[in-house]
């Protein structure tokens, strides 16, 4: 009976850790998420700017 009960603490104890270490892996992994959508919508921003640029050449040349 004491050998269940031990082998089940052990048992706890591994998952307890292995739950500890899958929270650090999802938030490391949601941080990384917000990097990639922060970076996304500045090249977002970057595309609209540049495609702003070309138009206002574009508009400039025909009256040139």
């Amino acid at each position: 009976m004491e050998d269940k009960s031990r082998q089940q603490n052990e048992i706890i104890e591994k998952q307890t850790y292995q739950l500890a270490e899958l929270r650090e892996t999802k938030d490391r992994l949601s941080a990384e998420i917000d990097n990639i959508h922060t970076d996304f919508k500045k090249r977002i921003a970057i595309g609209y700017v540049m495609g702003g640029i070309g138009v206002l050449l574009g508009v400039v040349s025909i009256f040139l």
